[in-house]
């Protein structure tokens, strides 16, 4: 499979491509660039059925060092299932020694900022599950997100009308790293990860 790496600029940093060719070309996935969606970055999909190349999957809209972290993750993953198959847990140790020998050797490459690479760095001796659910990375790779009227919900205050997801609800407790929040047509009660991307609905407190 050929790698476009004209392409490939548009999505990570220039200097980071030729290593991301090298690893693309040694593992051949199958590289998809996909819609937004709010509930993953990325996903991968070993090959199955009739099927039988590797996939990947990456939101179009991360900013350059999102989407490499993300497309890391996802190449993890492979590397795994080649090594593992089913035996290894999705998230788990084997899956957290491939993500970070990919990841290595972007530190000695001037790739990210200082402060994504001391993030990086902190985290990648108890790697989480994706770069959504280890809040510090999350939010640090936001900061280089284009201008948005987006807030995090941790940062709405209690008792705030806010928009998730064509929805509105009222911004209740914090539950750990969620938020309680209330359906405002519904009255259902739901939680609400502190990190998820909201909208005001106005600028009063209920």
């Amino acid at each position: 499979m050929k790698y476009n790496s004209d392409i490939l600029k548009k999505y990570i940093p220039e200097n980071a491509v030729e290593k991301v060719i090298e690893l693309l070309n040694t593992y051949q996935p199958q590289i998809k660039i996909s819609r937004s969606r709010t509930t993953k970055l990325g996903d991968y999909r070993p090959p199955q059925g009739n099927i039988k190349i590797h996939r990947i999957s990456v939101n179009h809209d991360l900013n350059s060092y999102a989407f490499l972290v993300t497309l890391l993750h996802e190449l993890a993953h492979l590397v795994t299932w080649q090594n593992h198959k089913r035996k290894a847990k999705p998230h788990g140790t084997e899956w957290k020694n491939a993500f970070k020998s990919l990841l290595i050797p972007f530190f000695d490459m001037d790739i990210f900022p200082n402060d994504i690479n001391q993030v990086l760095m902190q985290s990648i001796t108890n790697l989480k599950a994706s770069s959504c659910t280890d809040q510090n990375l999350y939010k640090t790779l936001r900061k280089y997100d284009k201008p948005s009227e987006s807030l995090l919900l941790e940062d709405v205050e209690t008792n705030t009308v806010f928009r998730f997801r064509g929805q509105d609800y009222l911004k209740q407790e914090k539950r750990r790293t969620r938020y309680l929040c209330k359906h405002i047509v519904t009255q259902k009660k739901y939680l609400i990860n502190g990190i998820a991307e909201v909208n005001l609905v106005d600028s009063h407190s209920c």
